[in-house]
């Protein structure tokens, strides 16, 4: 899945934008995480729905909270990959907080 592939490099490559990238406001990185899990569950909701032939039908509950949960649970491995790969990159309570803030709005949003 594309979207899983990008968060990846992201968030485990020691430096992966350049030098001369635009520095933003004071805690921009939280909200790049929020937007990153949420675009991840919000593709992992997409993809179920399309794989199930539901179109013009809502996702169960159950569905919905299956892609939080996994799009969580990917921002904690990653997380914990961080703090122990030792290139740079430390693991943040805080992130993984704001991972699953994103992806809890996303899962609240109608999926197409």
């Amino acid at each position: 899945m594309v979207c899983l592939a990008a968060i990846l490099y992201l968030t485990l490559v020691p430096e992966p934008l350049p030098e001369d990238t635009p520095r933003l406001f004071p805690g921009a990185d939280k909200v790049v995480h929020a937007i990153m899990f949420g675009g991840l569950t919000y593709c992992f909701l997409v993809d179920f729905k399309r794989k199930r032939g539901m179109t013009g039908r809502h996702l169960s509950l159950r569905a919905t909270l299956f892609g939080i949960a996994v799009s969580i649970a990917v921002g904690g491995v990653i997380e914990i990959t961080q703090s122990e790969m030792q290139i740079g990159r430390s693991g943040d309570v805080v992130d993984l907080l704001f991972d699953g803030l994103g992806a809890i709005v996303a899962g609240l949003l109608p999926v197409i």
